[in-house]
């Protein structure tokens, strides 16, 4: 199936070519409702449009690297398929030996955080002891996994259709179910990867309105793909050094800048110290960000292929594309959402959700998936885009065998044991929204 064809199958209605605003081409939009102009713009609200001056000329810079790398990558997923997302031995070695370095540099920094509050201490030099405690409290926070609130653990006994689903997923990609998987009130649709522990799988339902349960299936194997075989370690290991890093320069700078309430003192204080004391960190940070970008993208094209083998390119994308749809709704709807569900006496915010996506037009909600989907292109980010996903997707078709029918909405395969439905998931889920605070 060529890509005119399947973007025709999943409602994208077509689009009139634009004039490119930054060289003046006309601009036809690809097969899958995407613009992409040889000089760099990447269609309607591109941040290039705004730029001027150095500000321009680094962004064009940004996005012409940006687009090499996307370029390369496409090509190569097109030429080698699953193999393409292998790394280079010499290159997985350099990653090892950076991220170590990382870890030393971020341990030199914890060590000198608790000898500058014990010698504070000592000496009575508070302002010792609070720049102290700042770093140290910055590298706690990357250490320590973040909270993601109140939620439902789902048991085998408790919520055997889910964990059934959860099996033949596993199966089709080859690994392991986690021990613990969470049902959540948000949006996290996400396996826990920290350096230590078991990994935790988060289902939030508010992502689900949209999704199928193939669809939702895909989903699961995405992230599941993660952890599969152990291959997740350098993935692990190489992204908490980045994250520990980037907590300590920018979330300092943040605290810095977060001070200020109308004056300039502290704004001269961040400036400062952001072009002295952390531009060694920062720019280590920027070198080991450019390093790992390649394995970054890699583990997630890797994850997109395994879930496209375990369930077909269609469902794939479709529940990609929902799950957008769906997350933009929560965030920006919810008000709305709340006021309607007190309006018809409903325990069920989901229920609501699904009801507001029952009475829009199919073309409107086809419209929304496209939209959603736009992203641009730019180093900043170790993820590929959402188009450049769907590019890799949509090449798929015709290689494998279709996606397998839906046979239910994705939220029913939340139903507990004994009941007929999912109900009073849904509504213990929505208090827990509306009341995250434990008693």
């Amino acid at each position: 199936m060529d890509q005119a064809n399947v973007a025709t199958g999943v409602g994208i209605e077509p689009r009139q070519p634009k004039r490119c605003p930054l060289c003046g081409a006309t601009v036809p939009p690809d097969p899958l409702g995407f613009y992409q102009c040889s000089c760099g713009w990447g269609g309607p609200g591109d941040p290039l449009e705004h730029g001027r001056g150095l500000s321009k000329l680094f962004a064009k810079m940004d996005r012409e690297m940006a687009d090499e790398q996307a370029r390369k990558d496409l090509q190569r997923l097109a030429m080698y398929g699953d193999s393409a997302n292998s790394l280079n031995i010499g290159y997985v070695l350099l990653l090892v030996f950076v991220a170590t370095a990382v870890y030393v540099v971020v341990g030199a920094i914890f060590v000198g955080c608790v000898w500058m509050i014990l010698a504070g201490i000592l000496d009575q030099a508070w302002p010792m002891v609070i720049v102290g405690g700042i770093f140290l409290a910055l590298i706690l926070t990357g250490i320590w996994p973040h909270r993601r609130g109140k939620s439902i653990r789902a048991t085998r006994e408790g919520f055997p259709t889910l964990m059934a689903a959860l099996d033949e997923v596993g199966q089709r990609v080859g690994t392991r179910i986690p021990k613990r998987v969470m049902l959540t009130p948000r949006t996290e649709f996400a396996i826990g990867r920290r350096l230590s522990g078991s990994d935790v799988l988060y289902i939030g339902a508010a992502t689900l309105p949209l999704l199928s349960d193939v669809g939702m299936k895909s989903i699961l194997a995405h992230e599941l793909a993660h952890a599969r075989h152990g291959d997740t370690l350098l993935h692990r290991y190489s992204g908490q050094a980045e994250y520990l890093l980037h907590e300590i320069v920018y979330g300092i700078l943040e605290g810095v800048l977060g001070q200020d309430r109308g004056g300039s003192i502290s704004s001269v204080f961040g400036v400062f110290l952001n072009w002295t004391l952390l531009l060694p960190f920062r720019l280590l940070w920027f070198v080991y960000h450019l390093l790992r970008m390649h394995e970054s993208r890699a583990n997630e094209f890797a994850a997109d292929r395994a879930a496209i083998h375990a369930f077909g390119p269609q469902a794939f994308i479709d529940a990609l594309t929902g799950v957008l749809v769906a997350q933009r709704t929560f965030y920006r709807n919810s008000r709305s959402l709340v006021a309607e569900m007190q309006r018809n006496k409903s325990g069920s915010f989901y229920a609501e959700i699904r009801r507001h996506f029952g009475a829009l037009p199919p073309h409107i909600i086809s419209q929304l998936r496209v939209d959603l989907a736009k992203g641009f292109r730019t180093l900043a980010n170790g993820h590929p885009t959402t188009p450049d996903r769907l590019r890799a997707a949509y090449a798929t078709f015709g290689a494998l065998p279709p996606s397998p029918a839906p046979t239910m909405p994705a939220y029913m395969l939340l139903t507990p044991a004994g009941a007929t439905d999912a109900e009073a998931v849904e509504i213990e889920l929505t208090k827990m929204l509306f009341n995250p605070k434990k008693k």
